[in-house]
Parts: C-alpha cells; sequence; structure tokens
C-alpha cells in the first residue's frame, strides 16, 4: 500500500497481524531499502494515519463497502 500512503512520496507499506510481524522480526527477516529512516516520508504517512484516524475513513470505508455489496447483490445476473 506504500503507493496510495506515500502520495507520491517514496514510501513502502504493509499491514499484518502483530504475531507475524513479531515472528518476521524474530527470523531475522528486515527488509532494506535506498529510502529508509527518511524523515520527509516518514512525516507524510504519520500525517495520513493521522487523518485516517481523525476523519474515520476505515469505519466509513466498511460502510460504503457494505453499500456496494449490496447493491450489486441487487443486480441481476
Amino acid at each position: 500500500m506504500g503507493k496510495g500512503i506515500g502520495n507520491g512520496l517514496p514510501v513502502a507499506a504493509a499491514v499484518v497481524k502483530a504475531e507475524v510481524e513479531e515472528a518476521v522480526y524474530r527470523a531475522g527477516l528486515v527488509h532494506v531499502q535506498s529510502h529508509q529512516s527518511d524523515p520527509l516520508s516518514g512525516f507524510a504517512v504519520a500525517e495520513i494515519v493521522r487523518l485516517v484516524r481523525e476523519l474515520g475513513l476505515l469505519e466509513r470505508n466498511v460502510g460504503v463497502g457494505e453499500e456496494l455489496k449490496a447493491t450489486v447483490q441487487l443486480m441481476p445476473a
């Protein structure tokens, strides 16, 4: 989801459960990239996460998805 959350900045991101993250780090599977720890990209991502939370976008997305699903199910095959 790097392109969406980076808004054009070089960002890479993955969403996993905490236990998956812990297992990956314990196994030593850490990825290094050319823009790792880039402060501008880090700030941009932090702001995007803040806005998503503040505006309730995840909850809104679930609602919109349910509406879309209901609409599609009503369409003739």
